[in-house]
């Protein structure tokens, strides 16, 4: 499932990178990329939104996680939450995003909602002196 995520982010990355590369600002990228958006895959996740607010980069998934087993993907997501940055970084389009972020002093966060009950929700929250350190 986080395997998933991975990928669901450099796709979306993938996109606003192409975007920003045509020297749009980080906002006007990510607001052309989010025109591709909703993205739904066969297994029932899906890349809901792509958005900048004054502190982050903010985008907004679903996963299909049974409601019942949702807190446990959480506490795994969050376990994960360090190597998750390095390995996002890792990613040539996801580190061109969060470059840009980063050196307009935002942070990165990844809403992840339960397919099948949206009231349940999560964030994995990445400060902008968190970004700008990993990015060193």
């Amino acid at each position: 499932m986080l395997r998933r995520l991975f990928i669901a982010i450099a796709a979306i990355m993938a996109i606003t990178t192409a975007s920003a590369q045509s020297t749009l600002s980080l906002e006007d990228a990510v607001k052309k990329a989010s025109e591709e958006l909703p993205i739904k895959s066969e297994d029932g996740s899906s890349i809901n939104a792509l958005s900048v607010n004054e502190s982050n980069i903010v985008l907004d998934m679903s996963f299909p996680v049974p409601a019942e087993q949702f807190s446990m993907f959480e506490q795994s997501a969050n376990m994960l939450r360090p190597t998750m940055l390095q390995g996002l970084l890792s990613d040539k389009e996801v580190r061109d995003v969060l470059s840009l972020a980063s050196a307009q002093g935002k942070g990165f966060s990844i809403v992840i909602r339960c397919a099948s009950d949206t009231s349940k929700t999560f964030s994995i929250d990445y400060s902008a002196k968190e970004l700008s350190d990993a990015l060193k």
